[in-house]
């Protein structure tokens, strides 16, 4: 008789969002009183059935946008911003682990948008489009440094960082197992 080994995973993905901004003529309000940034992940799966052989998700036939929960609402942060004005602490979310580019069109693809207090939208319309700068050392699954993050996988964590100016956005993403991934550069425009 020999013992049975079970190998256990979290099936879902962490993803966290941390924004910041510049300092000068460019900064961006991130807090203006009780006025916070939204930041809402779009054109996203919701709910899946787990495929127990392979550990993946196989998700359902239809998307949504869902609001991140603020940074205060994470038992690891007590406040808002983790640098005064200039950088918060992580919006956090658990997704079902899915592919990011389902096709060629817009809608085909799972993006974020960030909605500053006085009303400007920020829009990273292709996730899929931003590649990992860090990768922790311990992923697998194909993740490395400077690879596209093309999907969310389960017992991953993603750490998405947006530089906000006035008139752009610059990403960095990080994976680790219950993994981060930061990623590079992503060029957005303001509607």
């Amino acid at each position: 008789e020999s013992p049975i080994k079970f190998t256990m995973l979290h099936i879902k993905s962490q993803i966290d969002v941390v924004l910041k901004t510049t300092t000068g003529p460019d900064a961006v309000k991130l807090k203006d009183g009780d006025n916070t940034a939204i930041v809402k992940v779009v054109r996203a799966y919701n709910s899946g059935n787990v495929e127990l052989g392979r550990g993946m998700v196989k998700t359902s036939d239809s998307t949504g946008e869902y609001v991140m929960k603020l940074p205060t609402h994470n038992s690891r942060f007590s406040d808002y911003f983790a640098t005064a004005n200039e950088a918060t602490n992580a919006y956090w979310s658990y997704y079902v682990p899915q592919e990011l580019k389902r096709g060629e069109a817009d809608a085909d693809f799972v993006g974020i948008e960030i909605t500053t207090p006085d009303g400007n939208v920020y829009k990273i319309n292709r996730l899929s489009e931003i590649t990992a700068k860090t990768v922790g050392s311990d992923v697998g699954q194909g993740q490395t440094n400077s690879d596209y993050i093309t999907r969310w996988l389960p017992n991953h964590h993603y750490t998405y960082t947006f530089t906000l100016k006035k008139t752009e956005v610059t990403a960095t993403a990080t994976v680790t197992k219950w993994n981060e991934v930061t990623a590079d550069k992503e060029d957005v425009t303001i509607e």
